[in-house]
């Protein structure tokens, strides 16, 4: 899967300082980047524990342990074309049943407003998407994409062709790989306290990741209960990200009205019809 994410388009260049030759490109061994981010990965494990975030400042070394490992995270950064924030702790919508909570806004600007187009004919809700780990890199940098069909659909088109998007967690939480826990009442509320330092001590394996998308209503979906399919990409944009650590995922539903015009309160302070 990884040689169908990273292809020529996605695939970095990456340069040893004061050098103009690539010290690895797409027409490089596939292996050799697959090894850099294992090392990376390691790397931060290690440095993790005893430094929090703060591990990235340890890449930066005068001499660091691979000169690889800064243009690499510089590519990462660079090509995210994302617009991501934390939400303020006043934003954050209690229903979600967690402190990490982002803003995400993945469409350019064409996208958006084709996309307030459909919406200011056919009107809109939020949904819940969820997709595995691997695919989160793709996401961040090109939004959701119709992959029904092709070699990079992860997990099938048992309801038809298009993005599948749910009014509730568990169901998206299904399609993460994560582990549902059907209780709706809220989850102990954690110690932030190394979270507002930096000192984040989560292991990445152990997070699940959501989006929550804003739809426009338009007849093309396909309603399947909690699951909704749409083969229209420009009816489907990330407005939030949602973030649960230690693998468990609570139910959330996303038909209350409250919440909707919670969520449609603050996706309005940052886009514009």
């Amino acid at each position: 899967r990884m040689d169908l994410l990273f292809n020529q388009e996605n695939f970095p260049t990456l340069f040893l300082p004061g050098s103009s030759e690539p010290a690895l490109s797409y027409t490089h061994n596939r292996a050799k980047f697959r090894a850099l981010l294992q090392e990376l990965a390691s790397y931060r494990q290690r440095e993790v524990g005893q430094h929090g975030i703060y591990w990235l400042n340890q890449v930066y070394r005068e001499v660091p342990i691979n000169p690889l490992f800064g243009p690499l995270l510089g590519w990462i950064w660079d090509s995210n074309r994302s617009y991501v924030l934390a939400l303020a702790d006043e934003d954050r919508v209690p229903e979600l049943i967690t402190p990490f909570q982002y803003l995400l806004l993945s469409a350019p600007p064409e996208m958006e407003a084709a996309f307030q187009t459909l919406k200011a004919k056919h009107g809109s809700t939020f949904c819940f998407h969820g997709s595995g780990s691997s695919n989160w890199h793709c996401i961040l940098r090109q939004g959701l994409k119709n992959c029904s069909g092709t070699k990079l659909m992860s997990a099938g088109q048992a309801h038809g062709a298009g993005i599948y998007l749910a009014r509730d967690s568990s169901t998206s939480a299904g399609y993460s790989g994560a582990h549902v826990s059907r209780q709706e009442s809220p989850m102990p509320k954690p110690d932030l306290t190394r979270e507002v330092t930096g000192s984040r001590s989560h292991n990445p394996d152990s997070l699940v990741i959501m989006a929550v998308c804003e739809v426009a209503n338009v007849p093309d979906i396909t309603k399947k209960s909690q699951i909704w399919v749409c083969p229209l990409e420009a009816a489907v944009v990330t407005r939030f990200l949602v973030v649960y650590p230690g693998g468990g995922v609570p139910h959330v539903q996303l038909t209350d009205t409250q919440v909707i015009d919670r969520l449609s309160a603050l996706t309005g302070r940052w886009t514009q019809p």
